[in-house]
């Protein structure tokens, strides 16, 4: 492999990512003890009621509230329902939500570049990323909460809204939502208001 070749791979943003994300699968299976284990515990303990309680995506069961069975207004549960339906598969285990973050974030850290990269060169892209990806690799994206998860998701949709707005391809509109997790976003704010406001209603 010549210098060329080298340089050309070392800069490649897709080299890092695979290194974050190989770094972080070190010990993907430990519980969830860290300073955000309260936090964890409940996002866990939504995926856990969904597998032992009631499969209804639209009634994400909380651990901490008696109310309603539970039932209460919270993020729009996708983060949840996806570790549900893993912990379904392959059991209750903690790499199950660890390596769906991990992977979500690996793509959200992809569109990052792509974003920086119309915007700057490729040598500032690079540096950005990585810089944003051992934060989010190191950090947030091996925990069991929807953060991460949902910013990615944005990244992605605005990463697929750029592309759309210049090259026109209606195969990558943003409003079709098959291709744009940005609808997800969307629709999880106006269900996220739907929940709270269901008492009133009723």
């Amino acid at each position: 492999m010549n210098t060329e070749k080298i340089k050309t791979l070392l800069f490649d943003i897709r080299l890092w990512i695979l290194v974050l994300l190989l770094i972080r699968l070190e010990n993907i299976d430990l519980a969830p003890l860290d300073e955000h284990s309260w936090r964890q515990t409940i996002t866990l303990g939504v995926a856990r009621n969904y597998l032992e309680w009631d499969a209804n995506f639209f009634h994400p069961r909380t651990v901490i509230c008696d109310s309603r069975g539970g039932i209460q207004a919270q993020e729009f549960p996708l983060f949840n329902y996806c570790i549900f339906l893993l912990w379904k598969i392959f059991g209750a285990h903690d790499w199950c939500y660890r390596l769906l973050s991990l992977i979500v974030a690996s793509f959200g850290l992809f569109a990052f570049s792509k974003i920086a990269r119309r915007l700057t060169d490729e040598k500032a892209s690079l540096f950005a990323t990585v810089i944003f990806g051992v934060s989010v690799a190191f950090m947030y994206a091996r925990k069991g909460m929807p953060d991460v998860f949902a910013v990615s998701l944005v990244l992605m949709g605005i990463d697929w809204g750029w592309r759309y707005f210049e090259e026109k391809n209606v195969a990558i509109n943003p409003f079709f939502p098959a291709n744009s997790p940005r609808i997800v976003v969307q629709n999880a704010c106006s269900l996220h208001v739907s929940f709270a406001c269901g008492p009133f209603f009723e």
